[in-house]
């Protein structure tokens, strides 16, 4: 994301709010990218164990599943709850 991309500027300053939330933005994109990237590893590796009919490993590969799901969920909730407070778009840009 480029600087100043919410673009919020008072009496022709940036606000500091304004680029800490910018600077968050940011980050959790980057952790959104990594939790995403986890969870298609967990996933193909899922499908390895049902093919092979490890249901133990099966099983233990969906609790990680549905523990990355939670994260990318409260990733997303706080990356729409911060885009509320800084800008006038209602869906914050996806990272």
């Amino acid at each position: 994301m480029a600087p100043g991309y919410i673009g919020a500027v008072v009496n022709g300053r940036v606000n500091a709010d304004v680029q800490q939330a910018e600077h968050f933005l940011v980050l959790f994109g980057q952790q959104r990218a990594e939790v995403a990237a986890q969870l298609a590893h967990h996933r193909a590796e899922l499908m390895m164990y049902e093919h092979v009919g490890d249901l133990a490993g099966a099983h233990c590969k969906r609790r990680v599943i549905g523990d990355l799901e939670k994260d990318a969920f409260d990733i997303e909730r706080i990356v729409g709850a911060l885009w509320k407070k800084v800008a006038s778009a209602d869906e914050p840009p996806s990272y």
